[in-house]
């Protein structure tokens, strides 16, 4: 699996981080194109389902929650399919996040794909075994018209799990 760490921050004009009061994510949730997959383990591989035309529900990561705050979750890694061809998972997952302004009056709505996170011009991806850290940095200067509100930040670091995992062989 490949572990998503998300972090959501205010900044002011300068670009440095502040500490608003309020603003408050009305919701942050997954989309994918692609739910299913299957690890071979004589292969040593992931395959993974055709990805569907659209994006859809998967899971929601946060909700009324008040900036700054990290969350993270698990996803199914890129991966070969059965046909060998290349399945970017970081182009069929989408973050969505709303956000409220002070007054709760306006609700701004932004999407992004997971490979639309750069830092460096490194694109952000979804590798079996590391940590896709990905910062949604929050300008509260133009919430309320959404233009230039966000600014995308990746990056992928070593990750050792350590947990309990379920494995099922068929």
């Amino acid at each position: 699996m490949a572990q998503v760490e998300i972090k959501v921050v205010a900044i002011d004009d300068d670009g440095e981080e502040i500490t608003p009061n309020p603003a408050v994510t009305a919701s942050l949730t997954l989309d994918t194109k692609v739910k299913n997959g299957t690890f071979d383990l004589l292969e040593d591989k992931w395959i993974l389902e055709t990805p569907s035309n659209d994006f859809s529900d998967f899971c929601t990561l946060a909700k009324d929650k008040s900036i700054p705050y990290t969350v993270s979750c698990l996803l199914l890694p890129s991966a070969a399919d059965m046909g060998n061809t290349s399945i970017n998972m970081a182009d069929n997952t989408r973050i969505n996040i709303t956000l409220k302004d002070a007054a709760e009056s306006d609700i701004v709505p932004f999407h992004a794909t997971i490979s639309q996170f750069t830092t460096n011009s490194v694109t952000a991806s979804l590798v079996e075994g590391m940590k896709s850290v990905l910062t949604i940095k929050v300008s509260l200067k133009d919430i309320t018209t959404g233009n230039k509100a966000f600014d995308l930040e990746g990056d992928l670091k070593p990750w050792n799990y350590q947990g309990e995992s379920e494995v099922i062989i068929e």
